[in-house]
Order: C-alpha cells, then structure tokens, then sequence
C-alpha cells in the first residue's frame, strides 16, 4: 500500500480509531467532539472547530510501537499526533459537506492556517473520496516557498500524479528543483514526465549553468526517463 494512494482510503471513523491507538483516547476524542460540533453546510463552524484542535493536537512524535499502518497511509514523515488528528479532522469534513462545499471550506482552512496546520491539510488530500475537487487549492499550496508545507503536498503522496493536470504538475517538478526538495521523493514521477516537463527541466539547468550555479543531480535522472504522452492538459 503507498502512502497517500487510493487503497489507503479510510472514513473519519476508522481514522478515529487509528488516531486513538496511535496518539491516545484523549487525542480521538478531542478531534470527535470537534467533529461533533460542525453545523453543516455551514463553513463558519468547521472553521471554529478546526482552530480548537490547536491545544489537544502537539506535534508529538507516535511511539515506535505499531506505526506501519500509520506510515503505510500518511509516509513515514508523518508520524505526528497533530498530523494524524488533522487528517481524521479533514476526512470527517468531506463527510459532511457536498464535494464543492467541502473544498471551500478546506480552501478557507489552508489560507487561514498555520503551516502545522497547511502540513495536515495537505496530507489529507488523498484520503477524502473526491479529491480531484481539490486540485485549485494544490495549484495554490505548489506556489508556497515553504519547503515543509510544500513538502507535504508533493512528497510521498500519490495525489499530485493522480490528479494534477501537466500543466500543474510540470509547475510543482520545477518548483521542486528551485526549492531543493528531491524529485526522489514525488510519486510516480516516471508516469507524468512530457515533452513540455523535459523542455522546462532543459531550460532551467541551462540557465543555472548559465548562472555558474550547481544543477541539481535530479536534473539529468529526470531528463534520461522516457517521455510519455500528455494525459490531462487542463
């Protein structure tokens, strides 16, 4: 199972209680009376539940013990409490709100939030059942300079090669390379490499060469795979 693919699927319930024997009862039971307390369709009440997840949810390391599945859905670099919560949090969302509806207020959530809570949001992304609707806000969260919260999109996650169109994905490749975060680490990137993808790379170290800077090693890995065709343009 990869982190953050489809077959990792779960509902707000069974995130609960992965939540409680990961970071305790308390914990589960402080993002299951948030969820509680959401009014919906109203937007304005998961906007005040999320903000009283703050003080229960710390950015505590799980225990070693039992982490496997945890790492199998989140990535191994989210074996966090506060990270774990979110994600319960943001699943129980989508099951309240209409698809549409649920990606406004998530939207709202992000631009609002601290970058622990950017980290959680983010990682959400390919557990909620219809998270192509949330492909404007990856748009959005890819142009970020912060490399954690960047991280937490593109990393160890199956959504930005399931569902970005190329265009979107060439754009968060390429921002990878310019903050320094390793194309290693985006999934499935052998399956989304264009032509337009290999033509950006090009440019990009012919002007850093250009610029007596160094060209990152993920420049010549990525321009060696063979090109596949584009698949999703929009």
């Amino acid at each position: 199972m990869t982190a953050g693919s489809t077959e990792a699927r779960r509902t707000s319930a069974e995130w609960l209680e992965l939540l409680a024997a990961g970071a305790g009862e308390a914990t589960a039971d402080a993002v299951a009376a948030a969820l509680a307390g959401i009014q919906a369709p109203d937007p304005l009440s998961a906007r005040l539940a999320f903000g009283k997840l703050n003080r229960p949810l710390e950015a505590s390391a799980l225990p070693a013990d039992g982490t496997a599945e945890f790492a199998a859905l989140l990535g191994p670099g989210y074996l966090q409490a506060d990270v774990l919560g979110r994600v319960t949090f943001v699943v129980g969302l989508a099951e309240r709100f209409a698809p549409l509806e649920f990606a406004d207020v998530v939207t709202t959530l992000y631009r609002t939030g601290s970058d622990r809570e950017q980290v959680g949001i983010l990682r959400a992304f390919p557990c909620v059942p219809a998270p192509r609707d949330l492909v404007p806000l990856a748009r959005e969260a890819s142009r970020t300079n912060d490399v954690t919260v960047f991280s937490a999109l593109a990393c160890e996650s199956a959504f930005p090669a399931e569902h970005l169109p190329d265009a979107a994905f060439e754009q968060l490749v390429l921002k990878a390379l310019f903050i320094g975060v390793s194309l290693e680490r985006i999934l499935r990137l052998e399956t989304r490499v264009t032509p337009e993808l290999k033509r950006m790379v090009t440019d990009f170290a012919r002007e850093r060469g250009a610029a007596g800077r160094p060209v990152p090693a993920d420049v010549p890995r990525l321009l060696e795979l063979p090109p596949q065709s584009p698949r999703n343009p929009t």
